[in-house]
């Protein structure tokens, strides 16, 4: 410390209340700077970006992340229920206490079928447009529902005079006598194909080909389009046969891709449920969700990604840990693995205890301050105080900016927190968790730390002016009488 001659306990107090500045200092910033980030303004923008990664970092193949959160739940009581939103599929409400989630997922893959064979492929997915279902329904039908069909045709179709070679058309005339157009190799069906294709199949393989052909128009325009290429009876037969069989594995097909879905649907039962009982108790049941169906319509991946990382991190900060995992529909631990620690840190029911302890110790850093002015002599009483202030700040700002990464990663920071009392482990925590954060909560302390260090600059430059102001400032001589 800078001093002049002074009494021993006089210069005991100065010593020690500026040993214990010091100390209170490196509790006081780190409490200080998460006050400041666990407001609403600041700490929301950081879950948004640890969330927007972690949903991001998911892969291509994960499912879409408005299918993994909650949608608002909206029924009205005495309304059908729609069994998911966009599924098209509704329960009558006076069904809703005999139908369990799985005879939901039954009924919604018995309709897909359905529709599917009936409409075609392209009509469901129109009708599921804007849906989260709809990129579900297209990897199913892109995938082994196309050859579902396809195969259930041939079942039916080819022992009905296809795999003989006894409905095979003189294909090869029809190409002679109208070269470059389509011919129809098929007696009975109406379906042409480039005479190059034929070309060394046997008469088998191209009743295979014809009837593929066949069950893509019927995954195309619906049943009634392929049934109007057939001008057979017994074929005709045949395609309805096959229809019924690619229904039935359709919609077993459907029964599996959904049955991730019957968490969410049996939760819809019972919200619709609970709907019903607090209307005819006069009451309201409360909503619940993330997003609204409204707010999903039409968004693509990315968009959505977004919109679920702010309402996350908003939800986030106002309920902590279970905010999060009630506005998902699925596992939430690869959410909380990433952001479980920022979390813990910046919600608001953290932020309170942040205020309440910077309030305690910056009232204590202030009487110390004050005592070490008083125990200070001279000019000394503004250098001590900013060399305190500069010498503890400065120090913290040089080894974060040196080693914060190291320190962080030092295995004693994973436990310690635990341990201790409850401000020391409050402070620990907080040091490890800024080191941690994304850089925009380093930035924040370091900022602090740099305020603090000019603060003593200051103090020092101010001290060193007054020394030489009064060095430089002529004295009187006393008159004697």
């Amino acid at each position: 410390m800078i001093s002049r001659e002074q009494p021993n306990w006089r210069v005991d107090v100065k010593w020690a209340s500026g040993v214990l500045l010091a100390l209170t200092l490196i509790f006081l910033i780190p409490l200080l700077t998460l006050s400041q980030l666990s407001s609403q303004r600041r700490a929301v923008p950081i879950f948004e970006e640890i969330f927007a990664d972690a949903l991001a970092q998911t892969g291509e193949d994960a499912p879409a992340v408005t299918s993994r959160v909650r949608v608002q739940f909206d029924y009205q009581p005495g309304e059908p229920l729609e069994v998911l939103p966009g599924s098209g599929v509704t329960i009558p409400a006076g069904q809703l206490d005999e139908v369990g989630p799985w005879e939901a997922v039954q009924l919604l893959a018995s309709d897909w079928a359905g529709r599917t064979v009936n409409a075609g492929a392209a009509a469901v997915a129109r009708a599921l447009s804007g849906s989260t279902l709809e990129a579900r329904y297209a990897v199913a039908m892109e995938g082994p529902g196309a050859r579902l069909v396809a195969d259930a045709l041939l079942t039916s179709m080819l022992p009905a005079g296809l795999d003989n070679g006894s409905r095979v058309a003189n294909w090869p005339l029809q190409a002679q006598q109208n070269p470059g157009q389509e011919v129809q190799p098929i007696v009975g069906l109406f379906v042409t194909v480039d005479p190059g294709r034929l070309q060394g199949l046997s008469s088998r393989d191209i009743g295979v080909l014809v009837v593929e052909e066949l069950a893509g128009v019927l995954l195309d325009s619906g049943l009634d389009a392929a049934a109007e290429l057939v001008g057979n009876v017994n074929l005709l037969n045949a395609l309805n046969e096959g229809a019924t069989l690619a229904r039935a594995r359709l919609e077993t097909l459907f029964e599996s891709l959904l049955l991730a879905q019957e968490a969410a649907i049996g939760e819809r039962l019972a919200l619709a449920r609970t709907a019903i009982e607090a209307s005819e108790a006069g009451g309201e049941a409360p909503a619940s969700g993330l997003l609204t169906q409204a707010e999903v319509a039409g968004l693509d991946e990315e968009e959505a990604q977004e919109l679920v990382a702010s309402r996350l991190a908003q939800r986030a900060w106002q309920e902590g840990r279970t905010g999060v995992v009630d506005s998902l529909s699925g596992d939430a631990s690869y959410l909380l693995a990433a952001a479980g620690p920022a979390i813990d840190l910046l919600a608001r029911p953290a932020a309170r205890e942040y205020v309440t302890a910077s309030w305690g110790l910056g009232i204590v850093a202030l009487a110390l301050a004050v005592i070490l002015v008083i125990a200070s002599n001279g000019w000394g009483r503004l250098a001590n105080l900013g060399l305190v202030l500069a010498v503890t700040a400065g120090a913290l700002a040089w080894l974060l900016v040196r080693f914060g990464q190291e320190i962080a990663a030092l295995p004693v920071f994973a436990t310690f927190g635990t341990e201790v009392p409850d401000l020391m482990g409050l402070t620990w925590e907080g040091w490890r968790g800024l080191l941690l954060l994304p850089d925009t909560a380093f930035e924040h302390l370091l900022r602090n730390l740099l305020l603090f260090t000019a603060a003593g600059l200051l103090l020092l430059l101010l001290s060193v002016l007054l020394r030489l102001v009064g060095a430089a400032r002529p004295r009187r001589r006393r008159r004697l009488l």
